[in-house]
């Protein structure tokens, strides 16, 4: 089609993220999507809502949280009928954390007498 721009790879292979708007930015299912579909090539607002079946506000919300934390950003623009086409694309090709071996804290266990409290017993 005439109105794709070419096929650019993402500019960084792989992207480490930390910040807290880059994890909040990955939790929603929309943003997940969107980061998914712009793995393929670039597209723009209407592109994006049309092939994810989703409103185009609603795109262009979950996108500008996107570019706000770092993870897409404008590849191209076009001047199209009296408006300009902005075409999305992903920072990195993937993301990883900075610290893939850090584990949650242990859980307590249930026989260490510091992991629970007795609870007070009933009235019978």
């Amino acid at each position: 089609m005439r109105d794709k721009p070419p096929y650019s790879p993402p500019p960084e292979d792989v992207l480490e993220i930390g910040a807290p708007e880059q994890f909040a930015a990955l939790s929603h299912p929309l943003r997940q999507r969107l980061l998914f579909a712009l793995g393929h090539r670039p597209a723009t607002t209407s592109q994006l809502a049309a092939q994810l079946d989703a409103k185009k506000g609603n795109v262009a919300h979950r996108l500008k949280v996107l570019r706000e934390a770092a993870l897409v950003h404008i590849a191209e623009t076009r001047q199209v009928r009296g408006g300009t086409e902005q075409y999305y694309q992903r920072t990195a090709a993937r993301w990883s954390s900075p610290n893939p071996e850090r584990q949650a804290p242990p859980r307590c266990s249930p026989r260490s007498p510091r992991s629970w409290t007795a609870l007070p017993s009933r009235p019978t």
